[in-house]
């Protein structure tokens, strides 16, 4: 269930501060979908990012108008997903 939907870049404005990190979601046409924790969907205009995020990929704010992957926390948490998923195919 989505609680929220918020929008950035998109000639639309909403009220909301992206938490320190949220996951890319999916990428659809020109927009970044992130997802947060509360499950609150987050449509962010992809060329507000410095390099084009990934699915999976931990997305922090650098400033108003600008976001950017946190390849260290992306590592961690794909990591840790591997992690949870170890043998649960054997």
């Amino acid at each position: 269930m989505i609680n929220n939907y918020y929008v950035y870049g998109l000639n639309i404005k909403s009220e909301i501060e992206i938490q320190e990190f949220e996951k890319v979601d999916r990428i659809e046409n020109k927009s970044v979908v992130l997802e947060d924790e509360k499950q609150d969907i987050i449509l962010i205009d992809i060329n507000l990012f410095d390099t084009k995020p990934s699915e999976g990929d931990v997305v922090v704010e650098i400033d108003d108008n600008s976001f950017k992957v946190n390849e260290d926390a992306t590592k961690e948490r794909k990591s840790n997903i591997n992690a949870l998923m170890k043998g649960m195919w054997e």
